[in-house]
């Protein structure tokens, strides 16, 4: 199925009230498959526009909720992906309330009284293999903004969940997305063995428990982001900024991250946090971390490794410990 292209769309406030699944408060179009060969694949097309107030809101135990406004590509009681696409030119994917104060009326993901499975992607969630793509220019700019989910149970991607192949470029803000303690990737959780590229990008205030602004994990060497500015970012754990997880290798050139603030007490990472894997940095400007205990600017784990080429490292803080 395609929803052609959503020209000047202004779609706001719809709810899905979840009975076992919540998709797409908005919109949804996933490929649900049980234990079928037949290949299903969702076209999305998305050009300008306004998509807003989009709610998912679980009403019983044991839900599974995904993408407040936005919801394509593959749920699978199979190991066979049911792909989908999704393309953004131009456009608004927002929340009016951008702040733990969110109510049932306005939170994009939100469990109610309910403790849901997991909850995923506070504004899209691109699921299993889905590719997306996302364009802004001078002229159409893209902002996906303020997503929030609010879940008892472990969840990521408070504006985005990305789990297939992604190119993201242009005039692209990716802002203040967040929720709960157990939240990872307050803007964006990136996931699986994709090629993941991002060009000239901005995210900014994100706040999660782990990777304020992104949370990347996958065993792929091909997620890169190049001239993409990481403004701000809170963690309730490690990775204010930027939290890398998985075997893979995350390669940034010519980024700058400043700002990030990892308020945990176990490991640390202001900007920076590599748990496991390996983060390449060229030309890149990182600064003004702030960490609870270890490295203000950068932490990498244990076998973790961070490559420094041509960087700058600057105003970094670690309040307890060293770095």
């Amino acid at each position: 199925q395609t929803l052609g292209m959503c020209s000047s769309l202004a779609v706001t406030t719809s709810a899905s009230n979840a009975i076992g699944m919540g998709l797409g408060g908005n919109i949804g179009m996933i490929a649900y498959r049980n234990n079928s060969t037949t290949q299903l694949a969702p076209t999305l097309n998305i050009k300008g526009g306004l998509i807003k107030n989009g709610s998912i809101i679980a009403t019983t135990t044991n839900n599974k909720i995904m993408g407040g406004n936005v919801a394509v590509g593959g749920l699978l009681s199979t190991n066979l992906d049911a792909k989908g696409t999704l393309n953004i030119t131009g456009g608004t994917l927002t929340n009016d309330v951008g702040s733990d104060s969110h109510n049932t009326t306005y939170g994009v993901i939100y469990n109610g009284t309910a403790t849901t499975v997991y909850s995923r992607g506070g504004n899209i969630y691109a699921g299993a293999g889905t590719v997306t793509t996302i364009t802004g220019t001078a002229q159409s700019p893209v902002e996906i903004s303020n997503g929030y989910i609010k879940c008892a149970n472990w969840s990521c991607g408070g504006n985005i969940v990305l789990m297939g192949t992604t190119t993201v470029s242009g005039n692209v803000l990716i802002a203040n997305g967040g929720g709960t303690t157990k939240v990872d990737g307050g803007n964006m959780y990136v996931s699986g063995n994709y090629t993941n590229k991002f060009t000239g990008v901005t995210f900014r205030d994100g706040w999660a428990n782990a990777g304020g602004n992104l949370l990347m994990e996958g065993t792929s060497t091909n997620k890169t982001f190049t001239d993409v500015n990481f403004i701000g970012g809170v963690s309730n754990g490690d990775g204010g900024s930027i939290y890398k997880k998985g075997t893979g290798t995350l390669t940034l050139t010519g980024c700058s991250i400043s700002g990030g603030y990892a308020k945990g007490t176990t490991n640390g990472g202001g900007n920076i946090y590599c748990g496991v894997g390996t983060v390449n940095a060229t030309d890149c400007t990182i600064s003004d971390g702030v960490a609870e205990l270890k490295g203000g600017n950068l932490y990498p784990y244990a076998d973790a490794i961070i490559n420094l080429k041509n960087c700058t490292v600057t105003g970094g803080s670690a309040k307890t410990n060293t770095g």
